[in-house]
């Protein structure tokens, strides 16, 4: 199993195997790793207490994404105007294996989603990282 230190996981699925999830909703991480009841090849799965109270194992794999978990990171959308996003809006990052590519989050019209940080063809940045410049004034004041 691996460590879990106040991981939190968010649901991505609108259909969830099992069920007892809402889509966008975010949950605490008790355990991440195999799931022991699951017989098939090995799928980095997530022990979580879900809406109903009960603690269940749901999935994450290349093939069905249910929970992925948060970064901690916001993003502030600063590109051109596109369905779904706010300009000067933060959305929370979710993580993706670190796509260095894209951000998936959430967007304005709840869904999930993976938006280059670049405009096309290498032209000017998407997103601010929020988190980063929020970081690092803090640091600064508390010097």
């Amino acid at each position: 199993m691996l460590e879990t230190n106040n991981m939190k996981a968010i649901c991505i699925s609108k259909e969830v195997t099992g069920g007892g999830l809402t889509f966008g909703e975010k949950y605490d991480v008790i355990k991440r790793g195999r799931n022991p009841n699951c017989t098939h090849a090995y799928v980095d799965s997530f022990l979580l207490k879900n809406d109903l109270g009960v603690e269940m194992w749901y999935d994450k794999s290349p093939y069905i994404i249910e929970v992925l978990t948060i970064t901690g990171e916001s993003i502030k959308y600063i590109g051109e105007k596109c369905s779904g996003l706010t300009i000067g809006k933060c959305y929370e990052v979710i993580d993706k294996e670190r796509d260095y590519e894209y951000h998936y989050f959430i967007d304005d019209n709840n869904k999930f989603v993976g938006i280059r940080k670049r405009n096309y063809l290498g032209g000017a940045a998407n997103f601010i990282e929020v988190t980063k410049v929020r970081n690092e004034k803090i640091e600064n004041i508390l010097k």
